[in-house]
């Protein structure tokens, strides 16, 4: 009996099927098709990023990367004009610090071993022109470096974002001791003294 040529074409489709099947599971178990994070901590596993479309994102971006110790996410939330000022309760002078200083000194504050923990409290933002605020922001920034060893940072600042590209990045950042906490050290006395020593 004469075979017709589509049961012939139908065997060969189902020869080629049973060798890539076996192929197709091996490339999948080995993770070439996993999805990555663009986003590093150095070592210390994928850190979340998402694009800050809004303001609330970048200071979510801001809490994800602080929280990991991740400094090159953190600099990806400012702008290369980037400026923090300190609350002049906390320092005599070097009241301003632009990007690079900023950076080396999150950097260092980030060198702790601890689990960090990070809480925004927004109590009012706005706009000015086109760019956006956050105004008496308050935080609280918890490094644990042990059960009987942690630093509670507390205070308040006024965050400023503008429009870079399509992304919210923090232009300027004022920060300002809680007057209600005093013993505790702000973020901006944290800055200067990474090691966390007591005020």
């Amino acid at each position: 009996m004469k075979r017709s040529p589509l049961s012939r074409g139908f065997r060969r489709a189902l020869c080629a099927l049973s060798i890539l099947l076996p192929l197709l599971g091996l490339l999948a178990d080995c993770g070439l098709f996993d999805l990555r994070n663009p986003a590093s901590s150095g070592g210390q596993g994928e850190v979340p990023w998402d694009t800050p479309t809004e303001p609330r994102i970048a200071l979510a971006n801001l809490k994800t990367a602080t929280e990991a110790r991740a400094i090159g996410n953190y600099e990806r939330s400012l702008t290369t004009d980037y400026v923090f000022r300190f609350d002049p309760y906390d320092v005599a002078a070097d009241t301003v610090w632009h990007r690079d200083k900023e950076l080396a000194g999150m950097g260092a504050l980030f060198n702790n071993e601890a689990t960090v923990r990070l809480t925004w409290t927004v109590r009012d933002s706005g706009h000015i022109g086109e760019n956006r605020y956050y105004r008496n922001l308050g935080y609280r920034l918890v490094f644990r470096r042990s059960a009987s060893d942690s630093v509670v940072i507390v205070g308040l600042s006024v965050m400023y974002f503008k429009m870079d590209g399509v992304q919210w990045l923090i232009y300027r950042w004022a920060d300002v001791k809680d007057t209600n906490q005093p013993n505790l050290p702000s973020w901006g006395y944290a800055r200067l003294n990474p090691s966390l020593k007591s005020p």
